[in-house]
């Protein structure tokens, strides 16, 4: 397996995280995004679609605080991790997901796990996987301050790939152009 095909993967697996895993049900309120919710969902739709032959594995929230090339990292605990356990030469990808509605302080601290992974942890590749409904406008903007607030240079950006579903049961696609 390697980044693209991960993608692909995440692409399809999206699909299939469909209400209430997308938008959960609150007793006497409107339904409302939930990471861990969503994200558990999400881990079980990608498993569903994962190949044994893959040499990697998916991993969720594994705790890296005490790894040696990670210990800068305040919050080295990823949502989602692509890579061969304890091998440092296979670590494909690094996930975080977040809602799309989150604040720009949120999406720098994600921003910033995901370039620490890339730079010091030597994974390949980050993505920022949001979900939820919103306006791209809008989305797009706080984006790019999430970016600039977290210090992210135009190389380590084009390492992080950042999408978007944005309703259930729909495809996570790329959202782009606003770094």
């Amino acid at each position: 397996m390697n980044t693209g095909q991960f993608l692909t993967l995440l692409e399809e697996a999206t699909e299939g995280v469909k209400d209430p895993y997308f938008r959960l049900p609150i007793g006497g309120d409107d339904p409302t995004f939930r990471e861990r919710v969503y994200a558990y969902e999400l881990y079980h739709q990608l498993r569903l679609r994962w190949s044994p032959e893959w040499r990697v594995t998916l991993n969720g929230e594994v705790d890296k605080r005490r790894h040696p090339l990670l210990r800068g990292g305040r919050d080295s605990k990823p949502d989602l991790l692509v890579h061969e356990p304890g091998d440092q030469n296979v670590n494909l990808l690094v996930l975080e997901i977040e809602a799309a509605n989150e604040t720009i302080n949120g999406l720098r601290l994600d921003l910033q796990k995901l370039k620490v992974f890339i730079t010091d942890g030597q994974y390949i590749k980050g993505v920022l996987l949001l979900f939820g409904d919103g306006d791209m406008h809008e989305l797009r903007r706080r984006l790019a301050l999430a970016y600039a607030a977290a210090g992210i240079e135009p190389e380590d950006g084009t390492r992080i790939d950042v999408r978007w579903q944005r309703r259930a049961g729909g495809r996570a696609e790329p959202i782009e152009d606003f770094a």
